[in-house]
């Protein structure tokens, strides 16, 4: 799932940034909402599992300490 948040991370557009791929600068809206939703979707996962007690697998864990 990290992989995927910085995949999308890596798409979206910094201030004066050259596009990568045709339309990139128009997909960014879409792209922020992508980053976004990857997020959520990992925290609630996380949140899920914790009500059952469980923990979310390490290789779905923050990669960060």
């Amino acid at each position: 799932m990290d992989s995927c948040i910085q995949e999308a991370g890596r798409l979206k557009l910094l201030p004066n940034q050259d596009v990568m791929y045709a339309d990139q600068g128009k997909m960014q809206r879409e792209i922020a909402l992508v980053y976004t939703k990857l997020q959520e979707a990992k925290m609630w996962i996380g949140k899920c599992l914790e009500q059952i007690g469980s923990e979310l697998p390490a290789e779905f864990r923050d990669k960060a300490e």
